[in-house]
């Protein structure tokens, strides 16, 4: 059974349909086994804030940022019935087809800490990074970055990074044998497009 990570981008949060969109989204793919990761959206804005204000550093920002995740997590938590907690790769791998695992990326952060894993502390390593780590530690079949904007017609991983609208390191995250799909969820068509290198 395939396992797929979706990655909701955090300026999603604040579609009045938006578990609505992804149900039908996830219908036409119901023997799947899905991850789901949550951007942090305004509340990871406001850590930015913060930062800039405050001068926190990127080791503080970084801790307040992961922290801030858990409400963006909560939320869908409320938002989309029989969703599975997912706090380990353990967890991620036993979901039966059909079933969507929310990840908790604090704690899966944390165990990529303690396995040794070079987990980046800074503005560069946001959700999309992390989408692409998730989805290299679990071998993905593919991973889908459900976004607010269209990527263009031949989106590159590389272009992308370049206009801001994937983060600084997701190449370096991302196992290139995994596919990973664009999907403009606040379009109505939700056409994908796979990026290229």
């Amino acid at each position: 059974m395939s396992l797929v990570v979706y990655k909701l981008g955090g300026s999603l949060l604040d579609l009045p349909d938006l578990g609505g969109r992804l149900k039908s989204l996830w219908s036409s793919r119901p023997e799947e086994r899905r991850l789901l990761i949550v951007g942090g959206g305004r509340f990871a804005d406001v850590i930015r804030e913060w930062d800039d204000r405050f001068r926190l550093g990127d080791e503080d920002a970084h801790e307040l940022a992961v922290m801030s995740l858990a409400l963006s997590e909560s939320l869908i938590d409320r938002m989309i019935p029989r969703l599975v907690n997912v706090t380990d790769f353990q967890d991620a791998l036993g979901l039966s087809a059909g079933e969507t695992g929310l990840v908790s990326l604090a704690d899966l952060l944390e165990l990529g800490d303690e396995a040794g894993e070079f987990i980046p502390r800074n503005w560069e390593f946001t959700t999309d990074a992390i989408s692409a780590w998730v989805a290299s530690m679990v071998e993905a079949v593919e991973l889908v970055l459900l976004k607010s904007t269209d990527c263009g017609e031949s989106p590159t991983v590389a272009g992308l990074q370049s206009e801001g609208k994937l983060d600084g390191e997701f190449a370096n995250f991302r196992d290139e044998t995994t596919p990973v799909r664009w999907i403009n969820l606040r379009s109505e068509n939700r056409i994908g497009h796979l990026l290229t290198e």
